[in-house]
């Protein structure tokens, strides 16, 4: 559960240009949701924030759903 916020911008690094392209395919004038994503969307230091994100903390995200797991060995989870 605490490494969701993780996992999310580890699939949103993995996964930008695509995401990027969809939302950009989208007409901004339709809803100012779509007007706002694609703002943040074309912000230069997004993608860049993501991948130090995916770099930095991936480690994290692995060890914290490691310990979340039940019933593994003590040894497991260290």
């Amino acid at each position: 559960m605490w490494g969701t916020w993780i996992q999310a911008a580890l699939f949103y690094a993995e996964h930008f240009d695509v995401l990027k392209q969809v939302v950009m395919s989208f007409e901004a004038t339709d809803a100012q949701s779509i007007k706002k994503a694609q703002e943040f969307l074309n912000k230069a230091n997004v993608k860049n924030e993501l991948l130090y994100i995916k770099t930095h903390f991936k480690i994290i995200a692995d060890v914290i759903e490691q310990l979340e797991t039940i019933g593994l060995k003590l040894n497991q989870s260290m």
